[in-house]
């Protein structure tokens, strides 16, 4: 059987859900990119589901991505645990801006992510028209999946570009 790693042929699968201990969640950033105008949160909600389910992986999942105001954290019901596919934690509360506790660079499939791998997050408040352009002159932000410090607001990026999503199960 042939795994499908993504846009990154030379990613090896270091984890799967079964490393996730009782009562975690899982945490990813998607093995595909995107555009920044999906329109609103719940269509990037949408492609972390389709991803994951595609994966096998349990549970439903929303992008870490802001919505028309406020901050992406303002999504999130409850604090958890959530980690990565290799068993790694990265938040052990509700997400935000703020240094996670290791790098997401993890995807659905369970591979590390190529060295270039940004993410839309939208924070401060630039987010391409709340993910409605893709006008090359705006800028939405952008998290650096391999940096725990810079994850989710690691400089911007043109609205004509495409990303990953962070997605976190619910």
């Amino acid at each position: 059987m042939t795994v499908d790693l993504g846009d990154d042929p030379d990613a090896a699968v270091v984890g799967d859900a079964s490393t996730i201990p009782d009562g975690g969640k899982i945490v990813f950033i998607t093995s595909k990119t995107y555009p920044a105008d999906l329109g609103a949160v719940v269509d990037y909600d949408g492609r972390c589901n389709i991803l994951s389910a595609s994966a096998g992986l349990p549970g439903q999942y929303i992008a870490y991505v802001a919505p028309q105001s406020g901050s992406a954290s303002t999504r999130f019901d409850a604090p958890a645990e959530w980690y990565r596919l290799d068993g790694t934690l990265v938040f052990d509360a509700i997400p935000s801006s703020q240094d996670a506790k290791a790098a997401v660079e993890i995807n659905e499939l369970g591979a590390k992510v190529s060295a270039t791998a940004y993410a839309w997050t939208g924070e401060n408040g630039t987010r391409c028209d709340s993910w409605s352009s893709a006008d090359p002159t705006r800028a939405a932000v952008i998290g650096d999946a391999h940096d725990a410090s810079a994850w989710a607001t690691a400089g911007s990026r043109g609205c004509d570009e495409h990303h990953r999503i962070y997605c976190f199960e619910k």
